[in-house]
C-alpha cells in the first residue's frame, strides 16, 4: 500500500503537512521559510523529511515546493487541466498525474506510462519536474521538445537543484540511482565567481527556447523554483 493517494489538497493545507515538514525544526514557521542552504549540511529537518517521510511526502517533501504550496496545489490539483510529471519516476508530485521517465516503474511500484511527450495522446496543459533537467545531457532540446507539446500559455513549473550545494555540482557525486549530475544551475540575476563545472543560467535557458518566465527564485533545500508560461 502507498501513501502518494494520501497526498491531497486537504493534507496539504493542513496543520498536519506543516507539522511534517518542520519536524526535528527548532525555529519559527518564517525562519524555516526564509532558510535556504539546508541540503548543503543536511540539516536534521532536511534529512527527516528526506529519508524517514519521503514515502508519506513524496514530492512535497521540498521545502520550495512547501514555500511555494498554493501556487504548486493550484496547477497540479486543477480539474480543468492535464499535466505531466516529467521525470517523476523517483518521488511522483501526485497520484494522478501521468509520468515521462525512463524508468518502467515508479518509487510506488505503478507502471510509468510515457517513455517521451511525443507519446502522450492528450493535450498537455502543464509539465511539472523536480530534480531531473541536471541529468540530461541534450537539455536544450528537451526544453524545446517540451515547449512544442504544450498548449499555447502552457504552464512549465520546476523545482530544480542550486549551485549553493556543492555536493550538486556537475560530475561531482552520482543521484538517482548512480545517474551523474551533467548540469549546474543558477538564476542569471546571480554573479558567481568561483569556479563551478558547468554552471549555466537556467532561466536563460528557458528564455531561449520561447518561455515567457514567470517566477524565478531561489528556495530551501537549496533549490530554484521556475514558473514559466509557453
Amino acid at each position: 500500500m502507498t501513501n502518494l493517494g494520501s497526498i491531497t489538497p486537504e493534507y496539504l493545507n493542513s496543520r498536519e503537512y506543516i507539522d511534517d515538514m518542520l519536524i526535528g525544526y527548532n525555529g519559527t514557521y518564517p525562519q524555516f521559510v526564509s532558510e535556504l542552504y539546508d541540503a548543503e549540511p543536511k540539516t536534521n529537518n532536511y534529512n527527516i523529511r528526506h529519508f524517514q517521510l519521503v514515502r508519506k511526502l513524496g514530492c512535497w517533501r521540498w521545502k520550495g515546493i512547501f514555500t511555494y504550496k498554493e501556487t504548486f496545489i493550484n496547477l497540479i490539483f486543477n480539474e480543468n487541466l492535464k499535466g505531466i510529471d516529467f521525470g517523476g519516476s523517483q518521488r511522483p508530485i501526485s497520484s494522478h498525474l501521468d509520468i515521462v521517465d525512463i524508468e518502467e516503474t515508479d518509487y510506488y511500484g505503478r507502471p510509468v506510462k510515457y517513455k517521451s511527450l511525443d507519446d502522450v495522446d492528450y493535450d498537455i496543459d502543464f509539465v511539472f519536474s523536480s530534480h531531473t533537467f541536471e541529468h540530461i545531457p541534450n537539455l536544450k532540446e528537451i526544453l524545446k521538445d517540451i515547449y512544442r507539446n504544450l498548449v499555447t500559455d502552457g504552464i512549465l513549473a520546476l523545482n530544480l537543484p542550486s549551485y549553493s550545494c556543492k555536493r550538486w555540482w556537475a560530475d561531482t557525486g552520482n543521484w538517482m540511482g548512480g545517474t551523474p549530475h551533467v548540469h549546474t544551475f543558477k538564476l542569471k540575476k546571480t554573479t558567481v565567481t568561483e569556479d563551478i563545472p558547468k554552471l549555466i543560467n537556467i532561466d536563460e535557458l528557458i528564455e531561449e527556447v520561447g518561455f515567457k518566465i514567470a517566477l524565478a527564485e531561489y528556495a530551501g533545500d537549496n533549490n530554484i523554483i521556475i514558473f514559466a508560461e509557453k
